[in-house]
């Protein structure tokens, strides 16, 4: 590719753009044969009322008092482990059911 202002901007805006999008973040340990790594891309934004909803207003604020947590919104990491082992990926996740 010949190199001409054109290229160049886009280049450098393709780079600018990269520099600022959200990554994965990545932790890994081996254990013998196994790999386990855990990816986090993030959080979610969830109001107070999805987690708390049904419970008792005065016997949830001394917990969340106690615990630090606000009144804004909840914002829980997500993330994904992996089992890396003999070829096989095993993807252990995070279920919960309310």
């Amino acid at each position: 590719m010949a190199l001409s202002r054109r290229n160049f901007g886009l280049w450098a805006a393709a780079g600018m753009a990269a520099a600022v999008a959200p990554r994965w973040a990545l932790a890994r340990i081996e254990l013998g044969a196994k790999t386990i790594e855990t990816l986090s891309d993030g959080h979610l934004t969830l109001p107070p009322e999805f987690i708390f909803g049904g419970l008792d207003p005065e016997a949830l604020q001394p917990l969340l008092t106690r615990y630090g947590i606000g009144a804004g919104p909840l914002m829980p990491e997500v993330n994904v482990t992996l089992l890396r082992d003999e070829g096989r990926v095993v993807c252990l996740t995070q279920l919960r059911a309310g």
